[in-house]
């Protein structure tokens, strides 16, 4: 979905001091001005009176972004969509029916505002925020604690450097190599993955995913009524020569 920059749009722009929590570096992170859009249009779903936060057009997010491409649509929107799905050659559809809860049973959980999934690890089941709109998955220390023997078998660790809404953000981490998550009924792969080590991230979680594990999968549906997330996995090379 392609936004106009604010001060083009007729948002009403209205002066705040919001905080709220940076979950890309762990820090606080104040919205000095929001707008309210009468209405928003997405394919046949029109919503009213919706709450835009608005950013600097400094925020590292929106650097290198062309006009009309710069914002994000949040959750509250994104659940009043229904069930949402969208596959490796670029459609999205969203507002069909369910197919109803697969036999393992819902994944998807809303803690709070946090959307999150249950996935596994080495026959262990972890609780992992789900975040469409985070490029990378990033494990926290949590995950380090739960596998400790592995971590420290195979980790290197080394001082790394992030950005987020709050700013720049130097930290410790750790990575793994070769880590394989069975998420929505997928095997997905993290090589290396990036264990951070700051304690002001969400440590309840073992993790944060996001598109790079998503977009693994060849079709990616987000079933709200069932509560349920399904990646379907692309085919191996060695399928797509044989059916050739």
């Amino acid at each position: 979905m392609k936004f106009e920059p604010a001060r083009f749009c007729d948002l009403g722009l209205r002066d705040t001091a919001i905080r709220g929590y940076d979950a890309a570096t762990g820090g606080q992170v104040t919205i000095r001005a929001y707008g309210v859009a009468d209405k928003v249009t997405l394919g046949d779903a029109s919503f009213r009176n919706v709450v835009f936060l608005v950013f600097a057009d400094s925020t590292h997010f929106f650097q290198g972004r062309p006009t009309g491409e710069n914002g994000i649509f949040g959750l509250p929107e994104i659940l009043m969509l229904g069930n949402v799905r969208w596959d490796a050659d670029g459609n999205f559809d969203f507002g069909f029916p369910s197919p109803g809860p697969a036999g393992s049973g819902p994944n998807l959980a809303l803690d709070g505002k946090q959307l999150t999934l249950q996935l596994e690890y080495e026959e262990r089941r972890l609780t992992f925020g789900l975040d469409t709109g985070a490029q990378r998955t990033g494990l926290y220390a949590r995950f380090a604690e739960v596998f400790a023997e592995r971590v420290e078998a195979e980790g290197a660790r080394r001082r790394q450097s992030g950005e987020g809404a709050s700013g720049s953000v130097e930290y410790e981490a750790i990575f793994l190599p070769n880590v394989k998550l069975r998420a929505g009924g997928c095997e997905v792969k993290l090589d290396p993955a990036e264990i951070s080590l700051r304690k002001n991230m969400d440590n309840r979680y073992c993790g944060n995913l996001g598109l790079d594990v998503l977009n693994q999968a060849r079709v990616v549906t987000l079933d709200f009524d069932a509560m349920t997330l399904t990646l379907e996995r692309r085919p191996l090379e060695s399928e797509t020569a044989q059916k050739r």
